[in-house]
């Protein structure tokens, strides 16, 4: 009995030691791994400044149907709406129409009007996941 014990301790120090990190590594992505920044593009349309909105997905995996938390987002007076939406009256609002976001690659967006404080409310993850 105390040969099998001993067997078995040994295989699994061997699994440990033989599987990759990146294998034993989750792939779950929290909102922190979507960076939002937002710039002041210097145009000036209709007495309002235009942002520039930067996201980049650093999760490990590509994700799909990203909304974000959009307060005040009635004061946008020009926005492509197709790629930023509010979703109702909700305060919560549809990034890039719910299409795929590749991990590590840059979205560019534009609006007018004031400053809105977006942050990540929710998304799905896709099964493209790096190991």
């Amino acid at each position: 009995m105390e040969g099998q014990i001993i067997r078995v301790l040994c295989f699994t120090v061997f699994l440990f030691l033989i599987i990759p990190k990146g294998l034993s590594q989750d792939p779950s992505c929290t909102s922190d791994k979507i960076h939002i920044e937002q710039r002041q593009t210097g145009n000036i349309v209709q007495s309002k400044p235009e942002w520039e909105v930067s996201i980049i997905n650093t999760c490990n995996c590509d994700i799909i149907q990203l909304q974000l938390l959009c307060p005040n987002f009635g004061s946008v007076i020009s926005t492509d709406q197709t790629l930023l939406s509010e979703i109702g009256n909700t305060g919560h609002c549809l990034f890039y129409g719910g299409r795929q976001l590749i991990r590590t690659d840059n979205y560019v967006i534009n609006y007018v009007g004031d400053y809105i404080s977006l942050a990540p409310y929710s998304y799905s993850m896709t099964t493209a996941c790096s190991s």
